[in-house]
């Protein structure tokens, strides 16, 4: 029987999400409101650097994994792995064969585009942490949690991810991976729905804005699908620098022959692809049990990756990289602009010696004032290629990188005090 859901729950769930708390590092506010202001006001400004759009993209980035680690204290060490795939191959049900708390697991079976970007981490008791799209953070009851399922997300007649964009989960999981923080992303493509099949480019998008937050991705493919599909091919080829291994979800449905036959061809497809991978692994979630895997085993991938993270040499480092791209493009710009006026100069020396040429006897009269408007018009074109501006943008930068670095080094003293 369908369940519906009543006002009240409606009520209460939309008053949740209005009440939470703001942030409460100063420096963290201090440095969203000034100092970051102050970049992208030398990024208007400056004109230098060809490719901003991606920077602007890889500063976004840079904002949401500081935000989550203000917003979110216990993440910030952790190493971030993204559980990645089609909608329905097994994502989520591969994230639940982790919990061993018996009464809370996550939802499965989720819209990709209702579906909320889940981090969940080890720890001794559950406590649910939600974050809202105006940076307040959300204590969500268990029971609220419990609640969210398919049904129950298409009876709000809204999408939750209006008022909640990130959950936090921490509980009990299987020992050993303390370091390790599992991220369960929307998925790609098409989905089914009763008798409809839909597919979104949205779908994709969020997908992938998901994975790239990670250090590494754990990709899920169904293997009674018993190959990896173009599509998966597309999205894996489209997230940069991040290891990448293999998982083939209910392995238990297929026989050994059938399943050594669609690791080899993965194995193959992968490879000729030119897609570098840590391993592959044939894995039952209902089970929680591996019965083959290629180069890495899962248990060795995450043994390798259960690692102490610092997430402030992190951020530091990308910042320190995007500062590093103008100041070469600024310094690149002064001496292409100083080889302009070199010629420009030249230019004018040649000008001024044809004109000398047009008439023999010149008038020293007319040679003087000639010689005049040149140096003018030299002093005019001279000035759009002013040293000096270059000097001021180069002191600016540093000084803005200086008080960057600064100022992060408050935010996670604040975070760890």
């Amino acid at each position: 029987m369908k369940r519906t859901v009543s006002v009240d729950e409606k009520y209460k769930l939309v008053c949740l999400c209005l009440s939470g708390r703001k942030n409460d590092n100063e420096k963290y506010r201090n440095f969203k409101e000034h100092t970051i202001n102050r970049l992208f006001q030398f990024m208007n400004e400056e004109k230098s650097l060809k490719n901003e759009a991606e920077v602007v993209i890889q500063l976004q980035k840079i904002f949401f994994k500081l935000e989550m680690g203000v917003n979110f204290h216990f993440l910030y060490k952790k190493n971030m792995i993204s559980v990645g795939g089609a909608f329905s191959s097994g994502k989520t049900s591969f994230i639940n064969s982790f919990i061993n708390d018996k009464n809370l697991k996550l939802p499965e079976g989720l819209r990709p585009t209702t579906a909320i970007p889940t981090y969940i981490i080890n720890d001794t008791s559950v406590k649910i942490t939600g974050s809202s799209k105006n940076g307040s953070i959300i204590d969500i009851p268990n029971e609220i949690f419990s609640n969210i399922d398919h049904e129950y997300i298409s009876d709000l007649e809204y999408n939750i991810r209006d008022l909640i964009n990130i959950l936090v989960i921490s509980i009990p999981m299987v020992s050993g991976f303390s370091n390790i923080c599992l991220v369960d992303t929307p998925g790609y493509n098409s989905y089914l729905e009763g008798d409809n099949l839909y597919t979104s480019n949205l779908d994709n998008k969020l997908a992938i804005e998901e994975l790239e937050k990670s250090n590494s991705i754990i990709w899920i493919i169904d293997i009674t699908v018993g190959v990896i599909t173009s599509n998966d091919i597309s999205i894996i080829n489209q997230i940069k620098d991040k290891k990448l291994y293999i998982l083939l979800n209910k392995s238990e449905l297929v026989p050994e022959t059938s399943r050594d036959e669609i690791i080899n061809q993965i194995k193959d497809n992968l490879e000729n692809e030119g897609i570098i991978y840590e391993g592959i692994s044939a894995y039952s979630s209902r089970q929680k049990r591996e019965f083959k895997f290629v180069k890495k085993s899962l248990n060795q991938f995450l043994s390798e990756e259960n690692v102490d993270f610092n997430l402030y040499d992190e951020i530091k480092s990308e910042f320190e990289s995007i500062i590093k791209l103008y100041y070469n493009a600024i310094k690149a710009d002064k001496i292409e602009q100083r080889e302009r006026l070199l010629n420009v100069g030249a230019a004018i020396d040649e000008i001024f010696d044809k004109i000398l040429e047009l008439e023999r006897p010149i008038n020293a009269i007319k040679a003087k004032r000639c010689s005049e408007i040149l140096d003018e018009s030299s002093h005019k074109i001279k000035k759009q290629f002013s040293v000096i501006e270059y000097n001021n943008q180069l002191d600016e930068l540093r000084n803005i990188e200086e008080e960057i670095l600064n100022s992060l080094d408050e935010i996670f003293l604040e975070i760890e005090n």
